[in-house]
């Protein structure tokens, strides 16, 4: 795998949840893209297999159960086979349906994804977004953790395709616009 082991520990714990860095994104010849998500969602029946509505020890608790085994294919960002997740799939029917083939074996390798939220969100008939689940802790957590992405895989741009998840970074980002230099981040409609 080419993503480096990020020094918080929290990659130890949720090795699933590392961004997928294609294979052409340390290419010289572009600039470097990190495309960001909001969360994986896990629906109630997996409340007996995982504690992921307990926020409190999601992150800390040594003995917390976090990503069940049936779960773990679907939260990866590299899906089974070397594939990407569905906004990577999204993305590809769209430029296919405008004409522009070979998505897969090219602009995919170019990019990276990532989810920021570290904890699945609750599936519910109103809503997927994890706005409803989302704690202090949270945020803190993937701040950080996605401020030790940036700082592993220097992207040169950043693009949220949440607006939660935007809205939640740029609460952090804004006490501490410098320390990312001239890295653009910018937010799109999913």
């Amino acid at each position: 795998e080419k993503f480096p082991d990020l020094q918080e520990g929290i990659f130890e714990r949720l090795p699933e949840l590392k961004p997928a860095v294609g294979d052409n994104y340390w290419s010289d010849n572009h600039s470097k893209l990190l495309l960001i998500g909001e969360s994986n969602y896990f629906e109630d029946k997996f409340e007996s297999i995982s504690d992921f509505k307990d926020f409190k020890n999601w992150y800390i608790d040594e003995n917390c159960r976090l990503i069940p085994d049936c779960k773990k294919e679907d939260v990866r960002n590299w899906k089974g086979g070397g594939g990407h997740n569905n906004i990577f799939r999204s993305m590809k029917k769209v430029l296919n349906e405008m004409g522009i083939e070979n998505f897969d074996k090219d602009l995919l390798w170019e990019a990276a994804y990532y989810n920021y939220f570290l904890r699945p969100a609750s599936v519910t008939k109103a809503s997927k977004c994890f706005d409803k689940d989302c704690e202090e802790i949270d945020c803190q957590v993937s701040y950080l953790a996605l401020r030790g992405i940036i700082d592993e895989i220097k992207p040169d741009i950043v693009v949220f395709v949440s607006k939660f998840a935007y809205s939640k970074f740029i609460e952090y980002y804004d006490k501490e616009k410098d320390y990312y230099g001239n890295v653009i981040v910018s937010c799109v409609n999913h």
